[in-house]
């Protein structure tokens, strides 16, 4: 699986290559120090941690709390990219639109964009060789769409 981790002003793509409800074995290069924080991102998941230990192009990271593993490995089957697609096919005909149950208009558009963006992101996270600014890029995107989610309420 694909991640980010940021610490020490940086962000990095790895791969997670074991995770527990208490830590991650990482791939990647250019990680934090031993014993510095680091927070781990996949989609819309984040993990707070510290790098327990550093060994050439792996190191390992101690969660601040457990997780649900389940959450960090399950992928958005293609029932669900369907139901995006058809949707967005849908809105660009200007026809009314039906998502997860609900209908499009004016007052729940900016929630339903800001689930989409958030699912983009986590599809996206799991692309393979992902890079640093892709990375990034997901961040500031699911940044943005934490925003709008926001907006929606108020």
């Amino acid at each position: 699986m694909t991640a980010a981790l940021a610490g020490e002003g940086a962000s990095r793509p790895v791969r997670i290559r074991n995770l527990s409800v208490n830590g991650a074995l990482l791939e990647g290069h250019d990680f934090p120090e031993e014993g510095r924080k680091a927070q781990l991102r996949r989609g819309s998941l984040c993990v707070q941690g510290e790098i327990a230990w550093q060994n050439g192009k792996f190191c390992g990271l101690r969660f601040d709390h457990t997780i649900l593993v389940q959450e960090w490995v399950k992928r958005a089957g293609s029932e669900a990219q369907l139901r995006i697609d058809a949707t967005i096919a849908q809105l660009r005909s200007g026809a009314e639109s039906h998502w997860l149950g609900r209908s499009f208009d004016r007052a729940n558009s900016v929630k339903g964009i800001a689930d989409e963006l958030l699912q983009i992101c986590e599809r996206v996270a799991l692309l393979p060789n992902m890079s640093v600014e892709l990375a990034e890029d997901l961040l500031r995107i699911e940044a943005l769409a934490r925003s709008l989610e926001q907006a929606s309420l108020a």
